[in-house]
């Protein structure tokens, strides 16, 4: 058996044993709630064993798919498979029972009475409907306390959860690798089930330019953007296209940094990028791999001003008048400000599970430091905020002699100076390493090279190579130092290190091992 049909016995067994679940806690506290996000579970593993599985249009059975792909999903379902293990044996145990008994009363069943995968689907669910209802008549009260009480429904649906996650983040993969299966499928409802929607439609417009019909707003700010506002600073005001006000947040552009005719471009694959409404879950629960971004409402042009503003809307947790902090203020208050441990690791697992989205879907950010990360509140009552990525770099013409070194503090040796080389996702990681030290030391870039940046702010072609290696020393001496292992511990130590020393040649096993090494790594420091 090859891992694929392996696979597909395995996500069987999980949904069969998903149902036995389900019908055993009918009728039990909070039942509804679960059986809700069990059916969602099971609604997402049938999409996906649909999609992927099928025999001939199956996306893991196409050749352009690495065996590393298969090989992660076959994992994904195995671990989850695993921590249904107490529950699956509960119904194989009273399967004997059932047998016996149907053959006493008379009601064997027979493989005629339906045909084809969706009556052996059906099949499956009147027998373990059976079985559930035997399990429940002959299950003592103690067996039933250790196997369906809230604890335990609580950790399998954190068990479903993670596992589905990481189920759809290696799709979201398989997507971008082979593309669609066609221009139909999967249909909404699957996108829907699947969790998928969002992602395939930034993987479209990447390779897509926006229509004629998409132009700059034409409405009126309720307060003007000032042109001493610094660069790239997000103020929060109301937008009126004439009829509806909406509250939003303005991000300015000058011409010199996103030229008029890239912004077009940004704003219409940013419109693509707001975070679906996870129509999946049933809780507020956290999705693993997910981009952190406002909604992009839309951009305005201001040639008198040669600029750009792109406009957000404002989530609800942030209905307030005053404008949001950048991670880079957050961390320059020093010790006053700064978070607790976990509070730390949760920000920047955020911030890396954002950069893996961002990847998994094609694209590319190219230009992350705590300055250009928003902190905002996820809902209205929540006491920590989350991180915001703003400042999407876009390629711009040459037309300076010397290069500002603040910004340079956060880049890879190929995208520091004045003539980067084209972009990459080691750029990223690397950048993403610098902001997570900035974190794990509670320090700025800023702070860390005050004396160089009093003594050479700007600098030209022909320092670069020696500029970059006496930054890029400090900061490796930073994230090898006992400093940030005390503070964070070992983990977090290495993560930073494997950020600013990312060498991935194969981009399907670079985003793998990012998740594995750097997300879920993190994810672990979370809960502490």
């Amino acid at each position: 058996m090859d891992r694929i049909d392996a696979s597909l016995e395995v996500i069987n067994l999980i949904c069969t044993t998903l149902i036995f679940i389900q019908e055993v806690t009918k009728g039990s506290q909070a039942s509804i709630s679960t059986s809700t996000h069990l059916s969602r579970v099971h609604g997402f593993l049938d999409a996906f064993s649909d999609l992927c599985f099928s025999d001939v249009t199956g996306l893991l059975r196409d050749a352009r798919v690495a065996e590393s792909l298969v090989l992660d999903v076959y994992k994904s379902l195995f671990t989850l498979n695993k921590a249904l293990a107490a529950h699956r044996e509960a119904w194989r145990y009273v399967s004997v029972a059932s047998e016996a008994k149907q053959q006493r009363d008379g009601r064997h069943r027979t493989s005629t009475i339906t045909s084809g995968l969706d009556g052996q689907k059906e099949m499956w669910r009147k027998e373990m409907k059976h079985r559930s209802q035997l399990w429940r008549e002959r299950a003592s009260a103690g067996v039933r306390s250790v196997l369906f009480d809230s604890e335990e429904m609580d950790s399998l649906l954190n068990a479903c959860d993670i596992g589905t996650d990481r189920l759809r983040h290696t799709l979201s993969i398989v997507l971008l690798i082979a593309g669609e299966p066609s221009p139909h499928y999967p249909s909404h409802s699957h996108s829907l089930q699947l969790g998928i929607g969002n992602m395939l439609e930034r993987q479209r417009r990447l390779g897509l330019r926006p229509s004629e019909n998409y132009r700059p707003l034409t409405g009126q700010l309720r307060k003007s953007v000032s042109i001493a506002l610094p660069n790239k600073s997000l103020m929060k005001t109301v937008y009126n296209d004439g009829g509806e006000e909406i509250d939003v947040m303005v991000e300015v552009r000058p011409y010199s940094e996103t030229p008029a005719g890239s912004i077009k471009q940004l704003a219409w694959y940013l419109s693509a990028s707001s975070p679906p409404l996870a129509p999946f879950r049933q809780y507020e629960i956290r999705p693993a791999y997910e981009m952190l971004t406002l909604s992009c409402v839309g951009y305005m042009d201001d040639p008198t001003n040669a600029r750009s503003l792109i406009l957000y809307r404002s989530p609800r947790s942030h209905p307030w008048a005053s404008d949001p902090p950048s991670l880079h203020n957050v961390v320059a208050k020093g010790w006053a400000s700064k978070m607790s441990l976990s509070q730390r690791f949760d920000l920047s697992r955020t911030l890396a599970a954002s950069i893996l989205d961002i990847h998994t879907s094609g694209s590319l950010h190219s230009n992350i430091m705590s300055k250009e990360i928003v902190m905002l509140p996820r809902k209205l009552n929540d006491a920590e905020s989350s991180p915001y990525l703003l400042g999407w770099g876009v390629d711009t013409p040459l037309r300076d002699s010397v290069a500002i070194l603040e910004p340079n503090l956060y880049r890879h040796q190929t995208q520091f100076g004045l003539r980067p080389l084209p972009s990459t996702t080691e750029q990223d990681i690397y950048s993403l390493g610098v902001v997570l030290l900035e974190i794990g030391l509670w320090t700025t870039m800023s702070t860390v090279f005050k004396n160089l940046l009093e003594t050479s702010p700007r600098f030209g072609t022909r320092e670069e190579r020696a500029l970059f290696k006496k930054v890029n020393r400090v900061i490796l001496d930073l994230a090898y130092s006992p400093d940030l292992r005390k503070e964070m511990g070992a983990r977090y130590a290495k993560v930073v290190q494997l950020c600013l020393e990312w060498n991935h040649k194969d981009a399907i096993e670079s985003m793998l091992d990012f998740r594995r090494q750097v997300v879920d790594v993190l994810e672990v420091g979370c809960r502490l």
